[in-house]
């Protein structure tokens, strides 16, 4: 009988025990930092992109938009991942979408809600990603048992964001971003190509500057040189016209840039090769 006690003492201490991790520590916080060779925007193209994501992220199922928003603060979606033998769903918003710089989200699943947020940094060599997860359990047995988990939750991120900086390395510079140089009349080139497909082009030429913006781009980056449309002018000399280029990243941060002006939806005038009025750009941002 004092056998017994003694037991239901000892279970009941555990339990206690137990029990206090989630009061004493209701969330748990995860960080990763990992570092790439490569610029912060095509670091940023790779990690938001859903269809690498099951190439990287362990226990990928799927993901599918519940609300979609054009400035992406808002939109949101549900992720789904195994978790053992169990389907773990997780519902996503995006909180901040700073291209090439932040992108966090809130996180509200079944077995635990927090928040995810990611850092880029340029860094010497390259550019660091500081990745913070927020756990914090939906019951109080999850609450008591992320912080029993936290180093199992640790590897699991460490290991997700080396496989992901392992597909950085390897991608396909990303376009996105300001970039600028001079054409070989001494013209200076501004661009500035956003996630949205608009693009905004500067033109400065003698003390003059010539905005144009409200254009839309398109990449085709399955062939090389790769194919760049610039169309939807809709004023000034090019209205009604498009820019049919070729571009070529010729370094980490670099850009070879050839163009004709063509009539929309008639390409037959885009350069096949390089000619001496290409321009090289350089990524500002």
């Amino acid at each position: 009988m004092r056998t017994i006690r003694i037991v239901a003492v000892v279970i009941a201490i555990a339990f206690l025990a137990f029990l206090s991790l989630g009061l004493l520590k209701p969330k748990v916080s995860v960080q990763t930092t990992v570092q790439t060779t490569r610029d912060a925007a095509t670091l940023f193209h790779v990690l938001t992109d859903a269809d690498r994501l099951s190439l990287w992220m362990t226990g990928f199922v799927s993901i599918d938009p519940l609300l979609q928003r054009d400035e992406n603060v808002g939109s949101r979606s549900r992720l789904r991942m195994l978790s053992g033998k169990d389907t773990l769903v997780v519902d996503q918003e995006k909180l901040t979408y700073d291209f090439g710089k932040e992108f966090r989200l809130s996180m509200d699943g079944s077995m635990f809600d927090g928040e995810l947020r990611m850092l880029l940094t340029p860094v010497e060599n390259g550019t660091e990603l500081h990745v913070t997860t927020v756990f914090e359990g939906t019951t109080w047995y999850w609450r008591s048992l992320f912080p029993l988990i936290t180093s199992a939750l640790r590897s699991t991120q460490d290991g997700d964001y080396e496989r992901l900086i392992d597909l950085v390395e390897v991608a396909p510079s990303s376009i996105i971003g300001e970039w600028t140089g001079t054409d070989s009349s001494g013209s200076e080139q501004f661009f500035q190509f956003m996630p949205d497909s608009e693009v905004i082009w500067q033109v400065a030429i003698g003390g003059e500057s010539l905005k144009i913006d409200g254009i839309r781009w398109q990449l085709d980056d399955s062939v090389r040189p790769m194919k760049l449309d610039l169309d939807a002018f809709t004023s000034g000399p090019l209205k009604g016209m498009a820019l049919y280029a070729i571009v070529e990243f010729v370094d980490n941060g670099e850009m070879q840039f050839d163009a004709e002006v063509g009539i929309s939806g008639d390409d037959s005038v885009r350069p096949t090769e390089f000619t001496d009025s290409a321009i090289r750009v350089h990524r500002v941002q």
